[in-house]
């Protein structure tokens, strides 16, 4: 929980050769954050669970049990947009950056659980009259690996978030690239895969 930092000063981790990053609510809750973690909840499926069950982890999805999440000291699946610095690329100059990452399932270009949960939310966001004019871009990165053409991986994985949002009814314009080579984790670490993502963008 970043609270706990408390008055100690956090200090930038690196995943080997990936970019080193500072602990803040955005860099966890887009788990570039090296030492970001899930917290996972596990139940049977429907209709073997109870009811009882099924309404806590409605709870835990919605806007108000995030809230509680933000106020025990755990980083929230509430979306926000950031200004961040995009000398990196150009293209996004003057876009925010969201607070979350669309993430797949490995070896896979489908989107995983909680992804699947991200691109509901993000429709959801966007559907709130201030956001049904703004505009969205995708940016895709993959995992990097010789002899395979990283661009197309990239903008393949952006093309299939932008297809969820689709199915979700969102109208916005949706802008797809691949992203410049920024690796978030050591192609050769066990977290590797958090190189395969689409970031979302919103102007």
């Amino acid at each position: 929980a970043l609270p706990a930092v408390g008055n100690t000063k956090p200090l930038k981790v690196s995943d080997g050769v990936a970019l080193p990053l500072l602990p803040s609510i955005l860099t966890v809750a887009t788990e570039d954050y090296p030492l970001s973690r899930r917290l996972y909840f596990y139940s049977a499926s429907n209709p073997k669970r109870t009811e009882a069950v099924s309404k806590f982890i409605q709870f835990v999805q919605s806007n108000a049990g995030q809230a509680a999440v933000e106020g025990s000291g755990y980083v929230a699946q509430s979306l926000f947009a950031v200004p961040m610095d995009s000398m990196n690329d150009p293209r996004l100059t003057e876009w925010h950056r969201m607070n979350l990452n669309i993430r797949f399932v490995d070896g896979s270009s489908r989107l995983d659980n909680k992804s699947l949960n991200d691109v509901k939310r993000l429709a959801d966001y966007l559907a709130l009259p201030v956001n049904q004019d703004r505009k969205i871009t995708l940016v895709g990165y993959s995992n990097p690996h010789k002899n395979v053409s990283q661009s197309a991986l990239s903008r393949l994985r952006a093309q299939n978030v932008r297809w969820a949002l689709r199915d979700k009814k969102v109208s916005n314009k949706v802008i797809t690239v691949a992203g410049n080579a920024v690796s978030v984790a050591d192609p050769k670490s066990l977290n590797a895969e958090r190189n395969r993502r689409v970031e979302v963008w919103i102007q």
